[in-house]
């Protein structure tokens, strides 16, 4: 067993397996008997957690102990297996769509995780630095073109948005009050309709900085006067 350097990131995966197949007890099974198969007994799973189809969560590898998830190893990124979890979804979300229910299991999961490690998790300003999809790292479809990736993005940030509001309302003698909107819903919602700026593939990514050259497109953009 190898000890985690320091737990930094989240990477998000999918098993790649159609849940129609097997019975979650089946498909974590499959995936126990899969690394077995290629590291032996060396690790229990490729994973820390994965998250069944109707919401459960089974446990892995033991947090704090690498888990071979990333695809890269210690000095050859700056995401690696000694620094990320490994949480994977049942399912092959490159042709079928997350359940309601699986969803909110992972979503507490992240909020557990983000509560547990503070810093950086919780407290960085850019959840998309922290909790990353296995294909912003290296190169592959994990996990998948469906996976509700800016969902999750938006939870996260909504619980620690709740988290910070709640704190300086007890400190103020206030009722703790959950947020229930994002405060940059308005302004996001006229960049995109008057074409100032789009998304991608994984929407809007509120959470990214914004690189030079895209600020020119950006300022390129505005005083043009592009409409949709």
């Amino acid at each position: 067993m190898y000890e985690m350097s320091r737990i930094k990131y989240v990477v998000l995966h999918h098993t790649g397996i159609n849940t129609h197949l097997l019975s979650e007890n089946k498909h974590f099974g499959s995936l126990k008997n899969e690394i077995r198969s290629r590291y032996g007994y060396t690790f229990p799973l490729a994973y820390h957690y994965v998250v069944g189809f109707n919401g459960t969560i089974f446990t892995g590898q033991k947090e704090g102990l690498v888990s071979p998830h990333c695809g890269l190893d210690k000095g050859e990124g700056e995401i690696t297996n000694w620094n990320a979890l490994g949480i994977s979804c049942m399912g092959n979300f490159d042709n079928e769509e997350m359940k309601q229910i699986q969803f909110k299991a992972l979503i507490a999961l992240l909020r557990n995780i983000q509560k547990k490690y503070p810093t950086p998790l919780a407290a960085n300003l850019s959840l998309t630095r922290c909790f990353v999809k296995h294909k912003s790292i290296v190169r592959t479809n994990c996990p998948g073109k469906y996976f509700p990736y800016l969902g999750v993005l938006q939870e996260l940030n909504t619980s620690k948005n709740s988290l910070k509001v709640g704190d300086n309302n007890k400190k103020e003698g206030f009722q703790d009050k959950r947020v229930s909107k994002n405060w940059f819903d308005d302004p996001v919602k006229f960049c995109l309709d008057n074409g100032i700026m789009t998304g991608d593939e994984d929407g809007f990514r509120p959470y990214d900085p914004v690189s030079r050259v895209e600020l020119a497109s950006v300022l390129f953009r505005l005083l043009r006067g592009d409409k949709k």
